[in-house]
Parts: structure tokens; sequence; C-alpha cells
């Protein structure tokens, strides 16, 4: 490979990176590993674009979903912490593959998900007892009381979104989602 004339002091001019791959074209770095809590408004936050071709089963989920991060921020969780801080306070202490298992979610998020939350003090691993190659994922006190905030401001969230529908309506709806989940859990 040929290298071309590069500017001096330049990776390429050091011989480390060819000229010909340092045409000021950007390079991809990986996926950004965004912090909990930074205050920086996140994609995750973010209300989905309007369009017509969303069907509601796609875009109403994506409004329900920001709509809770936003209200989550000021207590430095989001949605998928809670699924997580959930599964930990009805079960009790699980592995890391029974959280995946349970949660539906890749194992590669999922170690993100519990290094967030260790961080913050929420969840920590330990040792499994019974096979000490294995850690299993605690939750913690402070983990308990975030978890008790942010139900209730999820709570209220839901209850915001769900005002324009009659009591009747929010049953109906209720119903439905019971059904589809039953029948969706069935097909994995």
């Amino acid at each position: 490979m040929s290298r071309e004339r590069a500017s001096p002091g330049s990776p390429a001019a050091a011989g480390r990176v060819p000229a010909s791959r340092n045409r000021g074209v950007p390079r991809w770095r990986g996926p950004s590993r965004r912090r909990t809590g930074t205050g920086r408004r996140g994609a995750r936050d973010r209300p989905p674009a309007r369009c017509g071709s969303g069907s509601p089963g796609r875009v109403g989920p994506a409004y329900a979903r920001s709509a809770g991060n936003r209200a989550l921020r000021d207590h430095r969780v989001e949605l998928r912490h809670l699924g997580v801080l959930s599964a930990l306070a009805e079960t009790g202490p699980l592995s890391q593959r029974a959280l995946v298992d349970r949660l539906q979610l890749d194992k590669s998020s999922m170690v993100l998900i519990i290094d967030e939350l260790e961080r913050q003090g929420l969840a920590e691993r330990r040792r499994n007892e019974r096979d000490r190659r294995s850690y299993d994922v605690h939750l913690t006190a402070a983990g308990r009381d975030r978890l008790s905030t942010a139900e209730r401001v999820t709570e209220q969230v839901m209850a915001e979104l769900l005002a324009p529908l009659s009591a009747a309506d929010r049953a109906r709806l209720h119903e439905l989602l019971g059904r589809f989940i039953e029948h969706a859990a069935g097909r994995a």
C-alpha cells in the first residue's frame, strides 16, 4: 500500500495510520456508554418523532418509555434499571443469567445495567454460596428505597398518560395487554 503525504505531526505522518485511511472521515468508536444521571438528554429520554407510519403498538410504548425516563431522571434511574430492581425485590438474589432470562435482555445489556446499579450502590454482586464460579445480584437497602420512590413516580406518569381514557377503556386496555403478553410469552 502506498503512503500519501500527511500533515506533519498527524498519526499518518508518524506511520501509525495509512494516510489513505486518514481523510477526515470520522471513525466509529463503538456504542456510546451514556451514564445515568448525567443530566444530559439522551435518546431514551427523547419523545419519539411523530410520523403517520408508526403503528400505535410501536409508538405508544415509545411515548410511555420516554415519559417514564424523563420523570425518573431526577432519581438517577431509568425504566431498564427498574426492571432489574423489581425482579430482585420480588424474588430475592438472582444470577445475571436468571435476570437475562426473566427480563428477556441480552447478556451485554444486563452487564451494563448491573454495573450502573452497582456504581450507584443500588445492587451488588456477591459470590453464589452453592456455586463459587457464579455471582448473584443482590438488592441493597438503597436500591429498595430508590425502587419504592421510582415506582410511585412511574405510577403517577402512567396515570397522567392514561388520563384521556375512561375507566372502562383503561380496564379494556389492561385486559388486551394482558392477553397480548400471555400470547407473546408463550411464543418466546
